[in-house]
């Protein structure tokens, strides 16, 4: 299997709990919070994720540049509720919207588990870095900030 394969495989395995209810420390597969998605659908192919956002913003390897370098299945670490500038949420990376102004991911939230947009309100000016978990298998693209705009 390829790693492009295996990025394709979490993703649809992420989807499969589409609609599941967020619960706080809740670890799946009935309920899930942000990091539970993470840990549980990551583990369900061998890899061990930390279980807090802090411990997740370690795992794996940063990705440098901005978004057009993410690559599908890429943890996303976003700023909290109460400080934007502080981890507080993740999400995984499903892909870049063909307009290349926008991407989309998966994550449990208060809504439960969704898909959503990086240009939604909450998260178009949250997002903090990003983690590699699996092999390169995207193209970087020229540095740039780690921005939208």
């Amino acid at each position: 299997m390829t790693t492009a394969e295996l990025a394709d495989l979490l993703v649809s395995d992420a989807k499969k709990y589409l609609g599941r209810p967020y619960v706080w420390a809740a670890n799946g597969p009935n309920a899930f919070d942000c990091t539970g998605l993470t840990k549980f659908i990551y583990g369900k192919f061998g890899y061990k994720l930390g279980r807090t956002v802090l411990s997740q913003m370690n795992n794996g390897r940063a990705v440098t540049g901005n978004f057009h370098n993410f690559q599908k299945g890429d943890i996303l670490i976003f700023g909290s509720r109460a400080d934007k500038s502080k981890p507080g949420h993740v999400g995984m990376f499903i892909e870049l919207d063909p307009s290349g102004e926008f991407f989309t991911f998966i994550h449990a939230c208060s809504r439960g588990v969704v898909v959503s947009k990086s240009t939604e309100t909450y998260y178009k000016d949250r997002l903090l870095s990003a983690r590699r978990i699996i092999p390169d298998f995207v193209q970087p693209a020229p540095e740039h900030p780690m921005t939208e705009e």
